[in-house]
C-alpha cells in the first residue's frame, strides 16, 4: 500500500513541475497581452475582438511541454501498472501460509473364519469373533498439513493426524485415539548445493524402496537431496532410539543411541534411471545394498529393484549372513481408460529391514515375508468420475502352503474433492479364510 502511494506522489510532483515551467515560459506573455493590449495600437494581423492569442514561440513551447507531459504520464502509468501486476502474481505464486488435508469416514464389516477363531468355535461363534459377519464398525481418519513459507529458501511443515473408532475407548495409540498426533514436523531449506530437510519426516530411497523407506512411521533426522552433474544424490540420517537419563536438569542426558544412515545415487540412462542404494547402518547394525531401475523394459514401463541385506547381529532369528530380495513391477497393457500391471517378486525369510516399503514393515508392497509371489492389478476408467480396480495376489511363503487375496474396489467422484469408495476384499489361507466389506467417504481440501 505504501509503495503505491509513493509512486503516485512521484507522478504528481513531476506533473506539477512541468506545469510550472509552462506557466513561466508561456502564460506570462498572455497576461501581459490581456492587461496592456488596450494601451497600444492593434497589430495589422490582430485577432478579432474578444479573442486573445499567444505569440508563435510561446504557443510552440506550451505545445511541446504538453506533449512531453503526456508521454511521461503514460510511461509512469505503464510502469505503475506493471508493478501492480508483478505484486499480484507474486502473491498468487507464493502464498505465505497454506492448509491442506483429508477427512475419511469408513464403515466396515468382517466375515468368515477370522484369525484367532478355532474351527470348533466357528459353529457357535463368540460375539467378538462371529462367523457370518460383524456389526458395522465406523471410524474416521483426519489428516491436516500446514505449510508456512518463511522465505524464498525456507518452508516449515507440520502434519497432524487423528484416527478414531467410534465408540471404542481411547487406546492411547495413533490407530485409535481422541487426540491429534504429530505425523511430520520439519524445516526445508533450499541451499546452493541442494535441498536440506530437518526434523520428523518420511523418506523413500528408490522408486520401490524395498531396502530403505519409512512409510509406516516418520523418523527424526536429516535428509539431503542434491543434483551433482547429471546425477542425483540423497543422504538420510536419523536417530532411531536413544537411552535417556531423567535426572532433572541439568542431569538429563543421552547415554546410548542407535543411528540410521542410508544413501542413494541415481543417474539417467538411454531409457530410464539407474540407482544404487546403501543401508550403511540400520536398526542395531543392519546393513544392505540394492540396485534399481525405472524406465522402459521390453517396450513397457517398468520398475525393478534387487537387494542384499544383513540383519542385526542381535536379532534372535536372524540369518548370520547376507540374504537377498528382488521385485519387478511392469505395466503390461495400457490404454487411455485402462491399465494392467503385474508385480512379481521373491523375498528371503530373513530379509527384514526395519525401515522398508514392504508390507511386513507397514509399506505398500503386499508380498508376505519370505515368499515368492505374483500380483496382478487391473484398473478401468468407465467415465471421468468412476474407476474400478481389481487386485489379486498369489504367494508361496517358504515352508508354508500357498495363500492369496482378492480385492474389488469402485471409486466414484460425487463432487469436487469428494469421493465415495466401496470395496470387498477376501483372504485365502490353507486353514482359514475371511473377508472385509467397506464403504468410505473421502473429502480432500
Amino acid at each position: 500500500m505504501s509503495f503505491a502511494k509513493d509512486c503516485q506522489g512521484c507522478r504528481d510532483k513531476c506533473v506539477r513541475n512541468k506545469l510550472t515551467r509552462a506557466l513561466i515560459s508561456g502564460f506570462f506573455p498572455l497576461l501581459a497581452t490581456l492587461f496592456w493590449a488596450p494601451a497600444f495600437p492593434a497589430p495589422v494581423n490582430a485577432a478579432p475582438a474578444g479573442q486573445q492569442t499567444l505569440d508563435p514561440s510561446s504557443a510552440k513551447t506550451i505545445a511541446a511541454l504538453l506533449g512531453e507531459l503526456q508521454d511521461e504520464r503514460a510511461a509512469l502509468d505503464m510502469r505503475f501498472s506493471e508493478v501492480e501486476q508483478r505484486l499480484k502474481a507474486l502473491g498468487q505464486e507464493t502464498p505465505l501460509f497454506t492448509i491442506s488435508g483429508d477427512f475419511r469416514l469408513t464403515g466396515e464389516s468382517w466375515g468368515g473364519l477370522l484369525p484367532g477363531t478355532d474351527p470348533e468355535e466357528a459353529a457357535a461363534p463368540l460375539p467378538q469373533r462371529p462367523f457370518l459377519g460383524t456389526l458395522p464398525q465406523v471410524g474416521h481418519e483426519l489428516s491436516l498439513r500446514f505449510e508456512t513459507y518463511l522465505s524464498r529458501e525456507a518452508t516449515a511443515t507440520l502434519a497432524l493426524k487423528n484416527q478414531k473408532l467410534w465408540g471404542v475407548p481411547d487406546a492411547g495409540r495413533e490407530a485409535n485415539s481422541d487426540h491429534l498426533f504429530t505425523d511430520e514436523a520439519f524445516l526445508r531449506i533450499a541451499t546452493s548445493r541442494g535441498l536440506l530437510t530437518i526434523g520428523r519426516q518420511r523418506f523413500k530411497l528408490g522408486p520401490l524402496g524395498i531396502l530403505a523407506a519409512n512409510p509406516f512411521d516418520a523418523f527424526e533426522g536429516v535428509q539431503f537431496d542434491s543434483t551433482v552433474g547429471k546425477g542425483r544424490l540423497s543422504l538420510v540420517y536419523n536417530r532411531q532410539t536413544a537411552d535417556y537419563a531423567y535426572g532433572g536438569r541439568p542431569l538429563n542426558y543421552v547415554y546410548g543411541s542407535d543411528e540410521y544412515l542410508a544413501a542413494r545415487w541415481a543417474t539417467p540412462g538411454k531409457s530410464g534411471w539407474h540407482g544404487v542404494n546403501l543401508l550403511l547402518s540400520g536398526l542395531a547394525g543392519e546393513m544392505g545394498a540394492s540396485c534399481d531401475y525405472k524406465g522402459v523394459l521390453w517396450g513397457r514401463t517398468a520398475v525393478v529393484e534387487v537387494a542384499g541385506f544383513k540383519a542385526s547381529p542381535s536379532s534372535y532369528d536372524a540369518f548370520p549372513g547376507w540374504v537377498g530380495a528382488g521385485l519387478l513391477s511392469i505395466d503390461l497393457l495400457q490404454g487411455k481408460d485402462y491399465l494392467l500391471n503385474v508385480n512379481a517378486g521373491s523375498l528371503s525369510p530373513w530379509f527384514t529391514p526395519m525401515a522398508s516399503n514392504l508390507g511386513q514393515a507397514g509399506g505398500e508392497i503386499d508380498l508376505p515375508r519370505g515368499s515368492t509371489g505374483l500380483q496382478v492389478n487391473y484398473s478401468r476408467l468407465f467415465d471421468p468420475s468412476l474407476v474400478f480396480d481389481v487386485e489379486t495376489t498369489l504367494a508361496h511363503p517358504q515352508g508354508s502352503p500357498w495363500e492369496g487375496n482378492l480385492l474389488l474396489k469402485a471409486t466414484k467422484a460425487v463432487r469436487q474433492n469428494t469421493e465415495l469408495e466401496a470395496s470387498y476384499q477376501r483372504w485365502f489361507f490353507a486353514a482359514t479364510n475371511y473377508a472385509r466389506a467397506a464403504l468410505s467417504l473421502d473429502y480432500r481440501f
